[in-house]
Formats: structure tokens, C-alpha cells, sequence
């Protein structure tokens, strides 16, 4: 929903026949100088002289003939590696017994499985989040509600209400060194590159990997500043970049909080007094002016 939401603010300004979405693309070919062609999955034929990939490498390198790559682009896209992931919503509590009776807002399991070849092995994880607990959501209201990520056994289907596949860059060194890599062959030959993997695997990196692709390679202007992203190899502290202003609206807000919890406890402490010490309790009230009228 929110990605949505994102794309057709993205586009609200744009003529509707400059906007493809839901349009498959077969193949990419050089249609002269400077310029190529997107075949789609219907035949049509599309010319731009710049393309913006926001795709796996594997997917990159399927539409691209081999012999149009050169050796470094081919290197380093390859190596761009992504692992598939599933994400499940359900409602199978036999999958997730552990959860499902407690508070816990989420569960890890895993296992390890033999290569095929070799002796080593390799450890698979499958997580599952308790969405009642984390999001707030009483089971009275729509049951139990859960997402499993890579489940080992799939839920009943009875009980399943959404299924996604997705993909997350790889943690290896080759994609690191691929990464480190792709500034080499970003905006040559009207060619860019920007997904998850240009970052640390977010879809925050991907709309930031496009925004500087719109401003560095196609001169776009824009109304803010773009927060630089930093690669999976990075060590690079995110900083919150906070001016006079947001610290004293902390402090004030915190000010705040202080008073109406001190407030809180003084009326908490004035409630016990009066219960213990009744004879306190009417001398504040006679203080305060209070009259006890008692019935005839």
C-alpha cells in the first residue's frame, strides 16, 4: 500500500503516455547511436536514450544480450547477487504455538541442511512476527494474525491470506566488491544502476539510489536534500543531523513529560495520604476552602 501510494505521487505529474506500469520488458536492444529499445512481453516497441535499472543483476543481465555488455559491466553485475525470500500472512496458530499463547512479538527457527555436494552445511532461519502484538491488533478483532518469512513448513492454505515473494541482496564478498565496484560503470553509455543493493538491502536505498540517479545522471531538481546512503560494507554511523531548533522542541517536549508525571505522582501520594490520614485529609480540604456538609 505505501509503495503504491509513493509511485502515484511520483507520477501524478507526468503525462499518462509517458507512464508504463505493470509493463513486462523482454529485451533490451541498441537502436543507433545513443539510444535503445525496450521489447515488452506484447510486442511493443519503446525508445529511450537513457534506462534507470531497478532490478535483480540476474534480471539485468536476462534482458541484456550478452555481447552488448562489456567485460567490467558483465563482472559486476553478475556478482550482484540476491537471495529469494517468501513472506506468508496467516492465521495457523499450529505454526506458531509458541507465539501465539504468550506475549512474544516474534519467533526465529532454524536449520541446517546439507550441500549436495561437499560436506559442509548451511544454516537456513525462519522468522515469524506476532502482528497482533506488534501493531496492537486484539485477536477479538480479526483472530490471530501472523507473517512467517521462509517458513519450513507452509501454513494450511485455509488459513492463509497473502503470499509475497521477495529478494535481499547477499551477504558475500563478492557482492561487496561488486558494490564497491558499480560507481565504475554508473551513467556510461546512458546506463544506471539503482536498487536495494546499491544500499543496505532497504527500500529506503532503493528510492534514494533513484533520487540520486535523477539529480547526478539526469539533472533532476528537487525541493530537499538527499541523505546520502552508505553501502552493506560500511561502517558509517547514521547521523540524526539535528539543528538548535529540534533540540529545543526535545527539551521542551521532555519538560513536558516531567511536569505531568510529577503531577501524576502528587496526586497518587495526596490519594494514599488521605487514605491513611484522614484527619490530613480534612485539613487540606478546611486549606482549600472545602465545606463537608454531612446529611440530617
Amino acid at each position: 500500500m505505501g509503495v503504491n501510494n509513493f509511485i502515484e505521487a511520483m507520477t501524478r505529474n507526468f503525462p499518462l503516455e509517458r507512464v508504463h506500469l505493470n509493463t513486462n520488458i523482454r529485451e533490451i536492444q541498441l537502436s543507433g547511436k545513443g539510444q535503445y529499445s525496450l521489447i515488452t512481453s506484447d510486442g511493443q516497441q519503446l525508445y529511450f536514450d537513457h534506462i534507470v535499472f531497478a532490478v535483480d543483476g540476474q534480471e539485468i543481465l536476462r534482458l541484456w544480450h550478452p555481447k552488448l555488455l562489456s567485460v567490467e559491466e558483465k563482472e559486476i553485475i553478475e556478482h550482484l547477487k540476491t537471495t529469494k525470500n517468501i513472506a506468508v500472512l496467516h492465521s495457523d496458530v499450529l505454526l506458531t504455538t509458541r507465539i501465539s499463547r504468550s506475549a512474544y512479538i516474534y519467533n526465529v527457527a532454524t536449520s541446517s541442511h546439507q550441500h549436495r555436494h561437499g560436506d559442509s552445511t548451511a544454516l537456513k532461519s525462519c522468522l515469524t512476527y506476532n502482528v497482533n502484538t506488534l501493531q496492537g491488533i486484539p485477536s477479538s478483532l480479526f483472530g490471530p494474525i501472523f507473517i512467517t518469512l521462509n517458513p519450513f513448513i507452509p501454513p494450511h492454505p485455509r488459513f492463509v491470506q497473502g503470499i509475497w515473494e521477495f529478494t535481499d541482496p547477499e551477504l558475500r564478498s563478492e557482492t561487496l566488491h561488486a558494490q564497491a565496484r558499480l560507481p565504475s560503470i554508473q551513467n556510461k553509455r546512458g546506463l544506471s544502476y539503482g536498487f536495494r543493493w546499491t544500499g543496505r538491502g532497504f527500500l529506503e536505498d532503493s528510492i534514494t539510489a533513484g533520487l540520486e540517479i535523477a539529480v547526478e545522471h539526469l539533472g533532476a531538481k528537487l525541493p530537499f536534500e538527499i541523505d546520502r546512503q552508505y553501502p552493506l560494507d560500511s561502517s558509517e554511523p547514521v547521523s540524526l543531523n539535528s539543528g538548535l531548533k529540534d533540540h529545543l522542541v526535545r527539551v521542551t517536549l521532555t519538560l513536558i513529560r516531567i511536569y505531568v508525571q510529577l503531577l501524576q505522582l502528587g496526586l497518587v501520594l495526596l490519594g494514599a495520604i488521605g487514605t491513611f490520614f484522614p484527619g490530613i485529609r480534612a485539613l487540606f480540604m478546611r486549606l482549600n476552602k472545602i465545606r463537608v456538609f454531612k446529611p440530617v
